[in-house]
């Protein structure tokens, strides 16, 4: 694999920890720096208005949701617009190389600002919207970006499907820096035994999306 010369070395960016690990055992490692912003519109807006205006791209990486059928999980995804419950919308300003892999698509995403985890909520946010993913860091993400007038792009690995409900109190399950509460976790389970079955559903699908993920990623850093 050669890195195309003509590139800045991007920074990708990550909510969770978890996603820094595993873009960390791929050849991202040796595209791209990665940071880890902690989850939340807050966290990511403010990670990336810490880095001042530059030429160096920042490429917002992780998980979302889907909100089609058709829209697997597992499968990764440039996002080509980003929306906003105010109705604000962003367009990428860095695209990379132009790639395809498999399964591949430029999507558009809807930033919430709460996980939304209902298979009945996530249908009625694609009618409204007329989105394709849903996740939380998305839109001020773009917004920061922006008004730094860095180059940036979107690329999200879907963990959940349409149909895949998440426990409510998913959102604490992870700290303020994005990693994981392991004692928040086995309390969940302690009290509902029948989650088990659907955090390792989960976890399996976050793995198969982060994967994919660094295969796009290479694909677009890459010659």
């Amino acid at each position: 694999m050669d890195t195309a010369t003509s590139l800045t070395r991007p920074i990708v960016v990550v909510p969770l920890e978890f996603e820094r690990r595993a873009l960390s055992d791929t050849a991202v490692s040796q595209l791209c720096e990665i940071v880890c912003c902690g989850p939340g519109a807050s966290s990511v807006g403010q990670w990336v208005a810490s880095c001042g205006s530059g030429e160096q791209p920042l490429i917002l990486v992780g998980l979302a949701g889907s909100l089609r059928e058709d829209i697997a999980t597992g499968t990764a995804h440039r996002v080509a617009k980003i929306i906003d419950d105010d109705g604000r919308e962003w367009k990428p300003t860095f695209k990379g190389r132009d790639c395809e892999t498999s399964a591949s698509r430029d999507l558009t995403i809807v930033s919430t600002h709460q996980a939304v985890t209902d298979s009945a909520a996530k249908r009625a946010l694609a009618q409204q919207t007329g989105a394709d993913l849903v996740d939380m860091e998305s839109a001020a993400f773009a917004a920061a970006a922006s008004q730094i007038q860095r180059p940036w792009a979107v690329v999200r690995g879907v963990s959940d499907g349409v149909d895949d409900s998440l426990p409510d109190d998913i959102e604490d399950w992870i700290d303020e820096k994005g990693r994981t509460k392991t004692a928040a976790v086995i309390s969940a389970i302690v009290r509902r035994p029948a989650l088990i079955g659907a955090v390792r559903r989960l976890r399996a699908q976050s793995a198969a999306a982060m994967d994919a993920a660094a295969e796009l990623i290479d694909s677009m850093l890459s010659a």
